[in-house]
Parts: C-alpha cells; structure tokens; sequence
C-alpha cells in the first residue's frame, strides 16, 4: 500500500494531465489535496485513499479498486522518475560540454 502523500506531479502523470490542470481539479472539481509546508513555500500533496474515493465518486464504469490505482500510481512514479533522471543526465552533459 502506498503510504504518506502524493507529489502532484505523479497524480497530473496518472491523470493524463499538466500540473496546472490537477491544481484546476482541486479547485473547481474537489480533488482532495493537503499543503505541506516545505523549506520555500506550502507544497500540495494528495493522499491515497482521498484520491481512490475521488475518483471512484466521479466513475462511470466499474470503481476502480486499491490495488489498481496502487498499480498505476507506482507506474506513474517510475516514469517521472525516469523523466527526472534523464534531464539530470541532459543537464550533466551540457554542464560537462561546456566545461570542455
């Protein structure tokens, strides 16, 4: 079971959508969501069970169950972590280019 809260980036890569459009969903549409005090600014996170009651409320087929959204959630963080390693590697290659 995935534990503790959800950066929105995952959420947005789960929903198919930009950050901006889940900030969107948690104003307008009920997108249950917390804000974490960080070391800058107050950060949005959501929590598991919220997101699965969420969505199941707005679904038009079949509920989707823990174990699905658990399986798609941590599909969703390996991918932005891939994201995120591949332009930490750009940027190393740039900084390294350039330093040459």
């Amino acid at each position: 079971m995935i534990t503790g809260p959800l950066p929105l980036r995952v959420v947005a890569e789960f929903l198919g959508k930009p950050e901006g459009k889940v900030v969107d969903l948690i104003d307008q549409d009920g997108l249950p969501a917390v804000s974490i005090n960080a070391d800058s600014r107050p950060v949005l996170k959501i929590y598991f069970s919220p997101l699965l009651r969420w969505l199941n409320r707005s679904a038009r087929n079949e509920p989707m169950t823990e174990d699905q959204l658990e399986a798609e959630l941590k599909r969703c963080m390996a991918a932005v972590a891939e994201r995120d390693r591949a332009k930490a590697d750009r940027a190393k290659r740039r900084r390294e280019k350039t330093a040459a």
